[in-house]
């Protein structure tokens, strides 16, 4: 029988407030992420980041925190009829005006056929219908939903339409996961391939097509010969061999790795969310929206994240896989258009009202010619001057009047 050992990062967007944001680190016995670093080890956590992201990610003050659930509740989250599964911890991110929270799961030994339908119980949050159940977790006698336990423990009412993507993100939260497994060759190929695609090869129809497999297979992220990835919508899975210390470090214990997703999901999120906006946003909102774009990129459109090769190279695969360059297009295509449309509007007004004052002078310039012209002596006004007197005002007329006509076609 084939064991596995799993790690599982799940990221929860929050929309929390500053005041909301003080009265739950107080709700809670939170640990700052310096807590108990000297200098050095503060520094070395921090070096993986470039001077882009550092202060996001790993600021000195503030920014992330970190919460045992054995702390807030008394002993850790166990997933009901499988005790080995347990959220042992959370940790808090406040980016800017946004908030992430990793709920931290883990388990030591499960049997390496179970991982296809445990991989979509832990992440469950929204039922699927409505009268969908979906998997409890426990505490002793206590038994509720992930969902019910998070709102409790964050003290935060967390509603499908405020805090939640569905049209992207389904009926589950997007997550990071790690396997560790003595399967190697073929099988753990097999294993990376149908774990990022959440399907489960053991259950009837639930079996890839070739064409579906050849096409996720030519999209791993491998580069040494211990462990690989693959990115797939709201998944970010990563096989390796037993006793990858290295990648663990970077997965679960600092993750940094998750942190790397963490950004391209918050740009997948807002990109998705600007395009919804756009929709139905008049003239005045439009601009506050343009607005907020111009302040998220300037905060979040990072290209180079981190100081080492490898991460960056990873980050890079994850932007290429959510489409994010191809989205924030998209966005820009959308401003380009109501630019445009803006301008259009602005010059028919123009014309407008220019042909209106080219009539209006058309009117009344010839009137006050006409009488100034009577006032002459009548032996000036000969034949002569009337046509050239006619000449000219036609002159005048057409000059006027002939570039709106143009301008209007």
């Amino acid at each position: 029988m084939s064991m596995t050992r799993l790690c599982a990062t799940a990221v929860l967007p929050l929309d929390i407030t500053a005041k909301q944001l003080e009265k739950l680190l107080k709700r809670h016995h939170w640990v700052h992420w310096t807590n108990g670093l000297d200098t050095k080890g503060i520094t070395d956590q921090r070096r993986f980041y470039n001077r882009s992201t550092v202060e996001l990610f790993r600021p000195q003050a503030g920014g992330r925190w970190q919460l045992d659930i054995s702390d807030a509740l008394g002993e850790s989250l166990m997933l009901e009829h499988n005790d080995h599964i347990k959220l042992q911890s959370i940790t808090l991110l406040q980016l800017s005006d946004r908030a992430l929270v990793y709920l931290n799961i883990s388990a030591n030994e499960i049997e390496t056929d179970k991982v296809y339908n445990l991989q979509r119980q832990i992440v469950s949050f929204f039922p699927k219908k409505q009268h969908s159940r979906l998997p409890n977790w426990r505490i002793g006698e206590q038994s509720k939903t992930l969902h019910q336990w998070l709102a409790d423990l964050l003290d935060i009412e967390l509603s499908e339409d405020n805090y939640y993507s569905e049209d992207w993100f389904g009926h589950e939260l997007p997550y990071c996961l790690h396997i560790e497994s003595n399967t190697t060759g073929q099988r753990q190929r097999d294993l990376l391939i149908n774990l990022s695609a959440g399907a489960d090869p053991s259950r009837a129809g639930y079996t890839l097509s070739q064409v579906e497999y050849d096409q996720l297979a030519s999209n791993r992220f491998t580069v040494w010969s211990d462990w690989q990835a693959l990115q797939s919508n709201h998944r970010l899975v990563f096989v390796s061999a037993m006793d990858s210390n290295a990648l663990r470090m970077n997965l679960s214990a600092q993750q940094y790795y998750v942190d790397l997703f963490a950004l391209g999901l918050l740009q997948r999120m807002a990109f998705d969310g600007f395009q919804q906006e756009f929709t139905r946003a008049n003239n005045t909102a439009f601009k506050k929206l343009t607005k907020r774009i111009n302040n998220f990129r300037k905060t979040f459109n990072i290209t180079q994240v981190c100081s080492y090769p490898l991460a960056q190279r990873l980050y890079d695969y994850v932007v290429k896989r959510m489409q994010l360059r191809e989205l924030e297009q998209r966005v820009f295509n959308e401003i380009e258009y109501h630019h445009q449309e803006q301008q259009r509007e602005q010059s028919s007004k123009f014309n407008l009202m220019l042909f209106s004052i080219s009539v209006v002078a058309a009117l009344i310039l010839p009137l006050e010619a006409l009488s100034t012209l009577l006032s002459l002596p009548e032996g000036q006004r000969t034949s002569d001057f009337w046509w050239g007197v006619g000449a000219s005002s036609l002159g005048i007329l057409i000059i006027m009047v002939l570039p709106v006509l143009l301008r209007r076609r």
